[in-house]
């Protein structure tokens, strides 16, 4: 597939979204695609004001255990009952080859919602041979979506303490439910940040799994995720290096900014890295836009103040993209946060990220005292119950 767009005739209509004039879908996908962007606008007021009151529902049961969950599940499928309408008026309205489709992503979006709120809990057996029949066909984000919550429904079903030493029950669990390629496909689904954890996932599951496909992607992964974790440990092994420059200024509270952009990642982290030796990393990814980003400040200033006596740099970067410069020095300045400051070009942050296998704002890198990265060692939800003694276990 491939999109053809009219910028003048775009311009002439202000704007442009999913589809309109201006706008032409090609290819061999393009009519699929035509289709189902024309069923995103069908009714789009009415589509927007469920989907709103969906997600005012999901995870009621998970926020309030003591809810009813009949009258829970009533609500909600009403609301789908809703959308299923307006799907079968487009596809009235629209006859096509693709209608299935549209049918097929609405089942997986609610397929996914059900398994989500049942997190932690059995739901009716009736209702499960539903979704364990169920096949999302697309790479979509309700197909993807069913999946990955299938896969924590039923992980957290076998496994409740989600125990890497008892991943061999949810992965019984799967091989009793399912012919081997679902199953082996919902086994490539665990996923740990810590090395360790990967290499008893890798040692456990690989022997397992019947699915040749679903076999070398697991290897891929851990292979890659193996030499990546390699390359970035081995990064201060060069002795030369330039610095990332002059601070742009330093502040009374001990703050230093700088601006970075145009060194490539694995040198920006490099210079890090070698600027601090003896020192642990504390690494805060964030935005000026990234509202969980800023309320997080006043407990990482709390946290900093309380670790002056340990061996760790606190460093900031914030990432250009739809970031503003000014505020940026200005937030820095509001919380008062001392440390090291970066603003970095986005797409050097972005490869960045991508090299420590994270994304999303904020995120927390930890590099401990022998200069090694450890991945996860600080989850984004923890970051707010992270004390002194913890920090002081991690580096070391």
């Amino acid at each position: 597939m491939y999109i053809e767009l009219d910028a003048q005739l775009i311009k002439q209509h202000g704007q442009v979204q999913y589809n309109g004039v201006g706008v032409k879908y090609l290819g061999k996908d393009g009519p699929l695609n035509t289709y189902r962007n024309n069923h995103i606008l069908f009714k789009r007021e009415k589509q927007l004001e469920t989907f709103k009151a969906i997600f005012s529902l999901r995870g009621g049961t998970l926020k309030n255990p003591d809810l009813d969950y009949p009258v829970f599940f009533k609500k909600y499928d009403s609301l789908y009952t809703i959308l299923n309408a307006i799907d079968k008026e487009y596809i009235n309205q629209n006859p096509s080859n693709f209608s299935w489709i549209i049918i097929n992503e609405r089942l997986s979006d609610y397929y996914s919602s059900i398994c989500f709120d049942n997190w932690g809990r059995q739901m009716p057996d009736d209702l499960f041979q539903k979704i364990k029949n169920h096949k999302a066909y697309l790479t979509s984000y309700y197909g993807m979506s069913f999946y990955n919550s299938l896969f924590h429904y039923l992980n957290l079903l076998a496994n409740p303490d989600n125990s890497i030493n008892q991943i061999q029950k949810t992965i019984n669990l799967f091989d009793s439910l399912f012919a081997p390629p679902k199953s082996d496909f919902l086994k490539i689904k665990f996923s740990r940040q810590e090395p360790s954890e990967q290499k008893i996932i890798f040692e456990t599951i690989l022997p397992q799994i019947k699915t040749e496909w679903c076999k070398n992607t697991i290897q891929e992964q851990y292979t890659k995720r193996l030499e990546k974790l390699a390359s970035i440990n081995k990064l201060t092994e060069k002795s030369n290096f330039t610095a990332f420059g002059q601070p742009l200024s330093e502040t009374p509270f001990g703050a230093k900014l700088y601006k970075v952009d145009t060194l490539s990642a694995k040198t920006l982290l490099s210079n890090i890295k070698k600027s601090f030796q003896g020192k642990a990393l504390l690494i805060d990814f964030w935005a000026t836009w990234c509202g969980p980003c800023i309320a997080a400040f006043p407990h990482s200033k709390k946290l900093h103040e309380s670790t002056v006596d340990l061996p760790i740099e606190f460093i900031y970067l914030c990432t250009s993209a739809n970031s503003d410069f000014e505020k940026w020095k200005s937030k820095i300045t509001e919380y008062k946060l001392s440390g090291t400051h970066i603003y970095v070009e986005k797409d050097i942050e972005s490869e960045l990220m991508e090299m420590l296998s994270i994304n999303g704002f904020p995120n927390y890198v930890l590099i401990n005292l022998k200069g090694e990265y450890k991945p996860g060692a600080i989850a984004n939800d923890k970051f707010s119950s992270l004390d002194k003694e913890k920090l002081a276990e991690l580096i070391k």
